[in-house]
């Protein structure tokens, strides 16, 4: 059973963690990734074959077994806050 994560950010940091997944299928699988807009979360999905949400909760509610914050060093300590407060591991990228 592979392991699972989701994604908090679309950018090229993302991507790093896409490619592992997608070269890996039989131990890593994408639950879903968070991205601001639907447009943004359209191209995810159709490059990336993987689902997309725009909130945390939404993201959260996929149950992977932690989750990678890949959003700018601004944003990056409101973003692993709010990943704590609903009890998912976080790996903070930035």
């Amino acid at each position: 059973m592979p392991t699972t994560f989701a994604i908090v950010g679309s950018g090229w940091r993302s991507q790093f963690f896409l490619r592992l997944a997608q070269a890996a299928p039989a131990h890593l699988r994408v639950t879903a990734v968070a991205t601001r807009s639907a447009e943004r979360g359209e191209q995810v999905s159709a490059e990336w074959h993987v689902p997309t949400v725009r909130t945390v909760a939404e993201l959260v509610a996929t149950k992977p077994d932690f989750v990678i914050a890949a959003v700018p060093w601004g944003t990056m300590p409101g973003t692993v806050r709010e990943l704590v407060e609903a009890s998912v591991p976080v790996l903070a990228e930035t």
